[in-house]
């Protein structure tokens, strides 16, 4: 896929875009920005809203499935939190067809960034707030029969 002056755009999530017409990726940094109020509050009371959905059905479960259950309220308050305080990104752990792209480019951001992970508020809003529904389908993944 090439722009209309012919270059082909980057397919690095965390870049910013270096083509002059194209303005640079939203980053939850920016305050003013769509993304900061996406990460800072819409994405952690989704995270908030599903660990409570699943709280309140674990009374219907058998009691191996309530301790998988709260292995996976544990994960996601885990996750709720680094996303809060802005901690790095951590690698998707739970086999699917598509964890090793997306741990990749979890390590092609990481050598960009001279060896830190990305983290939540300093990357790409895109990448981030997909990062997160990813991480949390590996959650569920993995916990899941």
């Amino acid at each position: 896929m090439t722009s209309s002056n012919g270059e082909v755009p980057t397919s690095d999530p965390t870049e910013t875009a270096s083509h002059e017409s194209l303005p640079a990726a939203l980053t939850a940094s920016d305050k003013s920005s769509f993304a900061y109020p996406t990460m800072k509050d819409r994405v952690p009371t989704i995270l908030c809203k599903t660990i409570d959905i699943l709280h309140r059905c674990r009374t219907e479960r058998t009691e191996a499935e309530r301790e998988e259950v709260k292995k996976v309220v544990e994960s996601l308050a885990k996750l709720r939190y680094q996303l809060q305080t802005n901690k790095a990104f951590e690698k998707i752990a739970d086999q699917g067809d598509d964890q090793t792209v997306w741990n990749d480019v979890l390590a092609k951001a990481t050598e960009s960034g001279g060896g830190q992970a990305p983290k939540w508020f300093e990357t790409t809003w895109l990448y981030a707030e997909c990062y997160v529904y990813r991480w949390v389908f590996a959650r569920l993944r993995l916990f899941s029969k």
